[in-house]
């Protein structure tokens, strides 16, 4: 008898309420999944690899939405998005590049009815904006993402 015909009989063979439960155990499992690649924190990192460091504002306010304004303050939070690893010097220097370099900090919700707040929330989107105007570095999701920057401005692991 080949695998798949007693595979077969063995399903035959099993009381009808193992089957429901066999079927809503793959429900539940395909609603769990639909659910945790939809999740809102997803879908903006997803958003966000389409977003370009050295774009301009109009490109993220196109992609985001209207941003809430933050000052640059010192950026320490920003070490916690580092790689795994960093030693505290090479982290203390990168965040200070980052900080000389940003002007202002544009901070997006991501939940709707969440009001964005400069305080480096989880949660968040953060984006670093230099001078002209353009994206220095980026937080696709405080508390989850790592930081986006150009090679000048990362760390350098030994």
């Amino acid at each position: 008898m080949s695998p798949r015909r007693r595979g077969e009989r063995a399903w035959e063979g099993t009381p009808g309420w193992v089957r429901w439960v066999t079927l809503l155990v793959l429900a539940v499992g395909a609603v769990l999944a639909v659910w945790a690649w939809s999740a809102p924190e997803r879908r903006q990192e997803r958003k966000l690899e389409a977003l370009a460091l050295g774009e301009d504002t109009a490109v993220v306010r196109a992609l985001l939405g209207e941003p809430v304004r933050c000052p640059v303050g010192r950026l320490a939070h920003l070490a916690a998005h580092l790689p795994a690893g960093t030693p505290p010097a090479e982290a203390a220097r990168v965040v200070e590049a980052l900080r000389a370099r940003t002007v202002v900090r544009w901070v997006f919700p991501i939940r709707a009815r969440v009001e964005a707040r400069c305080d480096a929330s989880r949660g968040q989107t953060e984006v670093g904006l230099d001078r002209e105007g353009r994206v220095v570095w980026i937080v696709p999701v405080t508390g989850r993402s790592p930081l986006r920057a150009p090679p000048e401005l990362s760390p350098t692991l030994r």
